[in-house]
């Protein structure tokens, strides 16, 4: 938990930075949703037990594992 915290304070700092600065974040928010979709397309395969594409992860088309999760956060 404490890991998960320092990271998370980390780019939000990051974030305030490039804000407070107008510059660029190291990482965009695009290349942020492709990394979590290409870590979820594994998780979401091993559910149903088949390839899944990972155009469909990004467009919430198979989202067994993330459908918890958005119920989760109101989604």
């Amino acid at each position: 938990d404490d890991v998960d915290r320092k990271l998370i304070a980390l780019e939000l700092q990051e974030m305030a930075r490039a804000i407070l600065s107008n510059s660029d974040l190291e990482v965009t928010g695009d290349i942020g949703l492709k990394a979590v979709a290409l870590t979820y397309s594994f998780l979401e395969s091993g559910l149903v037990k088949e390839p899944v594409k990972f155009d469909d992860v990004i467009n919430d088309k198979v989202n067994r594992y993330q459908s918890d999760i958005n119920v989760a956060v109101g989604l």
